[in-house]
């Protein structure tokens, strides 16, 4: 065998190297997403979680989301407080799930579920009022999209 055959044979199996390192890289790539997905979706459904817990295990804080959720107007001030705090934790959740979503960090499916909950919550009259003030506090692009569907 002569150099120039030994040369062509060894950078044919370093053709054959590279291709499967890249196979290899692919299969690592959809590991590590798959892995990420799971870990997002498990901390939506806790943040979620919290959030109902808050809600049903204290008569107090669920007087507080009801009656801002359908009136801002009648809470006390120490109320509106209380219930911009129970909100600005659930839209700063929404908020992630969002940028999650715009970087395929969630599929789809699980957005739509996501965005039909904070649809439902801006169906709420004391939400839209919480929400024209508050949303100063979240990301720019996540105001934009929210203020664009809720036109």
């Amino acid at each position: 065998m002569t150099f120039e055959q030994l040369g062509n044979l060894g950078e044919f199996i370093a053709a054959i190297a590279t291709v499967a390192t890249l196979v290899y890289l692919t299969l690592q790539i959809r590991q590590n997403t798959s892995a990420l997905q799971t870990t997002s979706h498990q901390a939506a459904t806790h943040d979620a979680y919290d959030f109902t817990a808050r809600i049903a295990g204290d008569a107090d804080v669920a007087r507080v989301f009801n009656t801002g959720s359908r009136d801002w107007d009648s809470l006390s001030a120490e109320d509106r407080l209380r219930f911009s705090m129970l909100l600005f934790g659930v839209f700063f959740n929404f908020q992630n799930m969002y940028a999650l979503y715009k970087s395929h960090g969630i599929d789809e499916e699980y957005w739509n579920s996501q965005f039909a909950v904070m649809m439902w919550f801006m169906s709420f009259p004391g939400v839209i009022r919480w929400w024209q003030a508050g949303k100063v506090r979240l990301r720019s692009s996540f105001v934009v999209f929210v203020d664009q569907v809720i036109k």
